[in-house]
């Protein structure tokens, strides 16, 4: 069963009353491309205030030696993953800028201090059964799959849900680019959602910093290529009826 996939036509405004004031929130994995970004995002938020990052590449370090970023957030200073597990709990929100793997063992230790966890990888957007398929990995947490909300907004009518939820699994990009793209022809009436092809293109930042040769720029440089052709992990949340 594919629990992410579906898109609602129509999502309602919803009249319950915003929280606006600024939150605490805590970025796991800030030295990945998501979490450099992340943290541009919220550094520049008027309702948000970096209060945690984590990274074992730039432990004790300040984040500003690494992100152009001004403020506060400039002159934190980098814990280690292990070490920012025991701020957690300080936080109003975590946002876990980590592998799959990692996201669905650091997920039950976050919410557990009681903090709300958005998840940018792909451990909580799946059904259990679908992991080992599309992640290679069987889930740890299955329990925590059902409590969790994939966020896509403008295409679910989960907004209360959202609002409401101790964990958020944000989409994949691919999920992301296919689904706007579509749906508002789809609103229109344009076309039927079995008549979609969707040919997306991703850059190397997609595949992480890790050093790998295939993403080398003489690899890469004016060329492009198919790659996980039937079995990337986007392709089941890319779906819909």
């Amino acid at each position: 069963m594919i629990r992410t996939h579906r898109v609602c036509l129509v999502a309602p405004m919803s009249n319950t009353p915003v929280d606006l004031s600024p939150k605490r929130a805590g970025i796991v994995g800030v030295s990945g491309y998501s979490g450099m970004e992340l943290a541009r995002i919220l550094a520049g938020h008027p309702h948000f205030s970096i209060g945690l990052v984590t990274s074992d590449k730039w432990a004790g370090k300040r984040l500003g030696a690494h992100i152009a970023i001004a403020g506060p957030a400039a002159d934190l200073t980098c814990f280690s993953h292990e070490q920012g597990q025991a701020y957690l709990g300080e936080m109003d929100v975590v946002f876990l800028c980590t592998p799959a793997e990692v996201s669905v063992a650091l997920a039950p230790r976050a919410l557990a201090t009681g903090v709300r966890v958005v998840d940018l990888s792909g451990g909580f957007r799946l059904a259990a059964e679908q992991f080992p398929q599309w992640y290679g990995f069987t889930h740890p947490a299955p329990e925590l799959l059902a409590q969790a909300v994939y966020s896509m907004p403008e295409a679910i009518n989960n907004v209360e849900k959202l609002r409401a939820a101790k964990l958020v699994s944000n989409p994949g990009c691919y999920a992301t680019a296919a689904v706007m793209a579509v749906l508002p022809l789809l609103r229109a009436g344009f076309m039927e959602s079995d008549s979609a092809i969707i040919d997306a293109k991703s850059g190397t930042t997609g595949a992480g910093r890790k050093a790998n040769e295939e993403m080398s720029f003489s690899e890469v440089a004016d060329d492009v290529h198919a790659y996980r052709i039937f079995r990337h992990q986007h392709a089941p949340e890319s779906r819909w009826p």
